[in-house]
């Protein structure tokens, strides 16, 4: 059965690597918990208490999958969807020369989508199974 997206939720905790993402699928749920993707029993899960819901439109239209996940050595993730779209999620650093994660979801007509998408195709990022 195809894994359908039907939302997006976020939080950030304090702490370096504070950022999860949670994808809402039709018969699962994918945390991102910083570091690592994985599948959570939507009954276990605290009903997104705290989280808040990404607002991504296109989801609307109900037909849109995770089609594949790559990873460059815990520094950046990129989520594509089946749209062609990429959620990129990456590292930065604040005034007080912290890192911490953010994200943001990549679409053709953006000016950066060429640059995300050379560097997800480097040898070195890694895809990320799908169980």
């Amino acid at each position: 059965m195809k894994k359908i997206l039907k939302n997006i939720y976020y939080t950030f905790e304090v702490g370096s690597y504070g950022l999860k993402i949670l994808f809402d699928l039709n018969i699962t749920l994918l945390l991102f918990d910083s570091v690592s993707f994985v599948y959570i029993n939507k009954n276990e899960f605290d009903k997104f208490k705290n989280w808040k819901r990404l607002d991504y439109g296109k989801l609307l239209n109900g037909n849109i999958d995770i089609t594949e996940i790559k990873e460059d050595e815990l520094t950046s993730y990129f989520v594509k969807f089946s749209n062609d779209d990429i959620l990129y999620i990456y590292q930065r650093i604040d005034g007080l020369e912290e890192f911490s994660q953010d994200f943001k979801i990549i679409s053709k007509n953006m000016t950066d989508y060429n640059e995300v998408c050379k560097y997800m195709s480097e040898d070195w990022v890694e895809k990320v199974p799908l169980t």
